[in-house]
């Protein structure tokens, strides 16, 4: 691994640039990584929702891969997906690399970005190949169809994921974040103060930072924990922008 690892991230385009690809590669850097962004969708959207989302052709999501499948990469993120699963699955065989799936199934506002259909299609195809889900309990309850977090969580493991990272994983004015592995087994967890205000793309800063502690070889409870406090400083210091809407943008420098 060089000085810099290198982050394959598997996203899309938000334009605002508070989550996707612009936020994946902000957070590798500021993890001191570097990102290999391949596109996998294109969202029309502000900070009060997404008005729209189109999933690239796969033939075209597998030319951006093509031109990159050459370079060694010490990780991989991945985001929405779009209808590219396949090259997802061919990029993490190639690559070798621990992945980590950020299951972004709805905006918090606006247009879901895959159906019912394709939800259990990624379920059954992409878990097996993952590191680490990060779901937080509303997309862990879809993924599982539990509403159980423990019997979601069992779910997902039991379906091939090594690692479940559920974030927000109760409701209150504290967050909770708890990661499990092997038999259920709880290997971090941490309880902070609930922020007031909406922060777009707190949870696609979190999962790229920790894919970027994964490539410099931390384990997944030591990711996490690094990954959630660097998180924190940039809702701490996050910077509302009213014409684009009611969330706050997250600010963290490199």
């Amino acid at each position: 691994m060089s000085a810099r690892p290198l982050v394959a991230v598997f996203a899309g385009v938000d334009g605002t640039g508070g989550a996707g690809l612009i936020a994946d590669t902000r957070a590798i850097a500021c993890g001191g990584g570097q990102a290999l962004t391949i596109t996998t969708a294109v969202t029309a959207q502000n900070l009060n929702g997404v008005k729209a989302c189109w999933p690239l052709p796969t033939a075209r999501v597998r030319t951006q891969f093509s031109t990159l499948c050459a370079t060694s990469v010490d990780a991989i993120k991945i985001g929405v997906c779009g209808n590219a699963a396949s090259v997802i699955i061919e990029s993490i065989r190639h690559w070798r690399a621990p992945t980590v799936w950020d299951p972004v199934l709805s905006p918090t506002a606006g247009t879901a970005f895959i159906s019912p259909t394709q939800r259990v299609q990624l379920v059954r195809r992409l878990l097996p190949h993952t590191c680490v889900i990060t779901p937080n309990r509303q997309e862990l309850t879809e993924l599982s169809e539990r509403r159980q977090v423990i019997d979601g969580v069992a779910v997902l493991l039991d379906a091939g994921a090594r690692h479940v990272l559920i974030t927000d994983c109760k409701k209150g004015a504290t967050v909770h974040h708890a990661l499990y592995g092997n038999n259920r087994q709880l290997l971090w967890e941490t309880a902070t103060k609930r922020r007031p205000g909406n922060y777009h793309g707190s949870g696609c800063f979190f999962s790229s930072l920790l894919a970027t502690r994964l490539a410099f070889d931390d384990t997944p409870a030591q990711a996490a924990d690094t990954a959630h406090q660097r998180t924190l400083e940039a809702i701490d210091n996050a910077f509302s922008v009213p014409t684009l809407g009611k969330q706050k943008l997250l600010s963290l420098a490199p």
